[in-house]
C-alpha cells in the first residue's frame, strides 16, 4: 500500500518536492483551476498558490531577456531553481498540504516565495533589460515591432524588424545599423576587430573603447556609421573611413533582420540586405477597406488642370497595425495627369515636378507647340537628330523642356496648392518666349555636336584602337536616350555640346603613341561607371535619381574630359580623388532617412 514518503526520510522527501512535486502538484491545482468551466473545481485554492503562476511568468521574462542578450548564464535550470525554493520553504514541509498549511501561517510567507529576476541575475541587467531589448524599435514616426531569436547560424539570429510593405522604403541602413541599445557594446567591439590592424592598434582595448564610445553616443540618433566612426577617428587620432572596415568580419547576429509584411501580416521577404530588399518589393496598393478609403483620396486620373486644392507632401495611411508616411505626387502620363501615393519622399518629389511640367504643358499647349513649330531650322534639326530620336520624338522633347524652363526653372519650392500653382503661369507668354530663345540658342549646338560624333564613328580605326570606338558608343547611348531632353537636368544638358566634342577629339587624337594611356584612363572610367549602375539599378522604374549619386554619374562625364580632352576644360573641378569623396559623400547620405 502507498505511504507517505516523509515519514521514512522526510529529508529526502522535501528535496523530491521542491525538484518535481512542488511543479508538478502547483500546476495541476492551477490547471484544474482554469480546465473546470462548471465551477467543480474552486479557483480559491489556486490562488492560495499565486506565487507559483508568477513565478512562471518571471521564468518566460528571464528566458525572454536571455535570449535578447544572447546570455545562456542568465537562464533559470533546475538547480538554481532548487537552490531559490530550498533557501525558503521551511525543512517540515514536504508536500503541498503542509506547504498550504505554511503559506496560510503568514502574508509575507507567500511573498517570500514570490521570485523576481533579480534573484538570478544581476539586477542591473533585468531592470534594464525592457530598455536594451524592447518590444518595439521606433525609426523616425514608425513604431516596429521587434523580435528577438537566439540561434547562432540560423537566418534569423538576432534581431528581427517586422516592417509593413509600404514602409520599406522609408528604412536606411544607417538607421538599422543602430540596433538596440542591448547590442551597441558588442557591435562596436567587433567593428574595432574587424578594423586592419594598424587602425586597430590605435583604439585598444577594444572592449574598453566600445563602452567609452557607447557612453557617448546618443543612441539612435543620425546615421550610425557616421556618429561610431567618427568617435573612433577621434580617438585614433586618424580618420577612418567606412572602406576600412571589414564587414564580412561581422557577426551576423549584428546586422537587423527585416522581415517585409503585407496589409494582412504575412511575411513576403525577409533578410539584412535592406537595398536587396527595396529592390524586390514594390509599394502595392492596400487592400483593407479603410486604407482603400484615405487612398482614394490620393489617386486621380485624367487631371488636365488643377482641382486639387492642397495637396500635402505627406499624409499617414494605415498598412496592417500601423500607419506609415505615404507622399503625394502628381505623375505624367503624357495624354494626362494623375495623382499617385508614394512610398519614397524623394522618389515622390521627383515624379510631382514631371507631373507640374506636363500639367503646365497641357493647359500652354498651343502657345507651346507655335513655339516649336517656328524655332529657326527646324527642318535642319531634325535632320541632325535622325540618329537620336524620331522628329516626333524631338518636338514632344522640345516641347516639354520649353515648358520646363518656362515654368519649374528657378529652384523654389515646387507648388502644391492651387493658387502657387496658378501663379507660375502668369505672364504665360513672356515665360514661353524666354525659355524658347534659352532652347533655341542651345539646340542647335548640341545636335550638331552630336552629329559630328557619329561621322567620326564612322571612320576607320586600327584593331587594337576598336575598344575606344566601343567606349565611345557606349558613352553616346549613355547620354542620348529618347527622353534625354526631359530627363537631364538643364544645366548639365547645356554640357553636352562640349561632352561630344571631348569623344569627337579623342578618337581624332587616338593613334599607335597615345593608345596605351588611353586604354588605362578607359579602365578608370569604367571603373566609376560600373559604380554608378551597380547603385542606381533598381527595378522600379519610377524611382527618383539620387541627387548625389547623379553629381557623381557627371563628374565621370567630367572626368573623361579632363582625361581625353583637357585643353577643353571641365565646368567643376573634378579628379579621381574628388570622385572618390562624392562616391563617400553618396554612401552617406543613402544611410540616412
Amino acid at each position: 500500500r502507498r505511504v507517505h514518503y516523509h515519514k521514512i526520510d522526510p529529508v529526502a522527501a522535501r528535496e523530491i518536492f521542491i525538484r518535481e512535486g512542488l511543479r508538478h502538484s502547483v500546476g495541476h491545482v492551477w490547471e484544474a483551476a482554469e480546465r473546470d468551466e462548471n465551477g467543480a473545481a474552486d479557483p480559491r485554492r489556486a490562488l492560495q498558490f499565486a506565487f507559483f503562476r508568477h513565478n512562471e511568468q518571471t521564468l518566460r521574462d528571464v528566458e525572454r531577456l536571455a535570449s535578447r542578450s544572447r546570455r545562456a548564464d542568465l537562464l533559470v535550470d533546475q538547480f538554481k531553481l532548487y537552490r531559490f525554493y530550498d533557501a525558503r520553504i521551511p525543512s517540515d514541509v514536504c508536500d503541498l498540504d503542509r506547504l498550504r498549511r505554511w503559506l496560510k501561517g503568514s502574508p509575507d510567507n507567500e511573498h517570500l516565495l514570490t521570485m523576481s529576476p533579480g534573484d538570478f541575475d544581476d539586477a542591473d541587467v533585468s531592470d534594464k533589460g525592457t530598455a536594451n531589448f524592447p518590444d518595439t524599435v521606433t525609426l523616425g514616426i514608425l513604431d516596429l515591432p521587434a523580435h528577438y531569436h537566439f540561434e547562432p547560424g540560423a537566418d534569423d539570429d538576432g534581431v528581427t524588424l517586422d516592417v509593413p510593405q509600404a514602409a520599406l522604403a522609408q528604412l536606411t541602413e544607417g538607421q538599422l545599423a543602430w540596433l538596440v541599445p542591448g547590442v551597441l557594446e558588442e557591435k562596436l567591439t567587433a567593428i574595432i576587430r574587424a578594423l586592419p590592424k594598424g587602425i586597430r592598434r590605435n583604439l585598444i582595448p577594444a572592449p574598453d573603447t566600445a563602452r567609452q564610445v557607447a557612453a557617448e553616443l546618443t543612441f539612435g540618433e543620425g546615421d550610425f556609421w557616421t556618429a561610431v566612426l567618427g568617435a573612433f577617428s577621434r580617438i585614433a587620432g586618424e580618420p577612418i573611413e567606412m572602406s576600412s572596415v571589414r564587414l564580412d568580419k561581422l557577426p551576423p547576429h549584428l546586422r537587423m533582420n527585416v522581415r517585409v509584411l503585407d496589409d494582412e501580416g504575412n511575411a513576403v521577404a525577409e533578410g539584412c540586405d535592406l537595398k536587396q530588399l527595396q529592390n524586390s518589393i514594390t509599394f502595392d496598393a492596400p487592400t483593407t477597406s479603410s486604407s482603400v478609403a484615405i487612398d482614394q483620396r490620393w489617386h486621380r486620373d485624367a487631371l488636365t488642370s488643377w482641382d486639387l486644392g492642397e495637396l500635402p507632401e505627406q499624409v499617414l495611411v494605415r498598412r496592417g497595425s500601423i500607419d506609415v508616411p505615404a507622399y503625394p505626387a502628381l505623375v505624367d502620363n503624357h495624354a494626362d495627369v494623375q495623382l499617385r501615393l508614394f512610398d519614397n519622399l524623394l522618389t515622390a518629389r521627383w515624379q510631382h515636378r514631371q507631373g507640374l511640367r506636363r500639367l503646365y504643358a497641357l493647359i500652354h499647349a498651343k502657345s507651346l507647340r507655335s513655339q516649336v513649330r517656328w524655332l529657326p531650322d527646324w527642318n535642319r534639326l531634325t535632320v541632325l537628330a535622325s540618329r537620336w530620336m524620331t522628329p516626333e520624338q524631338l518636338k514632344e522633347q522640345v516641347l516639354v523642356l520649353i515648358a520646363d524652363r518656362a515654368f519649374l526653372s528657378d529652384r523654389g519650392p515646387l507648388p502644391r496648392d492651387q493658387s502657387s500653382f496658378e501663379s507660375r503661369s502668369q505672364n504665360a507668354i513672356e515665360r514661353i518666349g524666354q525659355a524658347t530663345q534659352d532652347v533655341a540658342k542651345l539646340l542647335p549646338n548640341l545636335l550638331d555636336a552630336h552629329h559630328q560624333v557619329q561621322l567620326q564613328l564612322e571612320q576607320k580605326v586600327a584593331e587594337k584602337l576598336r575598344y575606344a570606338v566601343h567606349d565611345v558608343r557606349q558613352q553616346l547611348s549613355q547620354l542620348t536616350s529618347p527622353a534625354a531632353f526631359s530627363t537631364t537636368p538643364w544645366e548639365w544638358l547645356a554640357e553636352l555640346p562640349r561632352f561630344f566634342l571631348a569623344m569627337r577629339q579623342r578618337l581624332q587624337r587616338l593613334g599607335n603613341d597615345t593608345y596605351l594611356r588611353d586604354k588605362e584612363q578607359t579602365a578608370t572610367i569604367a571603373g566609376y561607371w560600373k559604380q554608378y549602375e551597380e547603385a542606381s539599378a533598381t527595378p522600379n522604374s519610377m524611382a527618383a535619381p539620387h541627387p548625389e549619386l547623379q553629381q557623381f554619374r557627371w563628374m565621370i562625364e567630367e572626368l573623361r574630359v579632363s582625361l581625353f580632352a583637357q585643353q577643353l576644360g571641365t565646368s567643376i573641378t573634378v579628379s579621381p580623388q574628388r570622385l572618390e569623396r562624392q562616391w563617400q559623400k553618396y554612401t552617406k547620405t543613402t544611410r540616412l532617412p
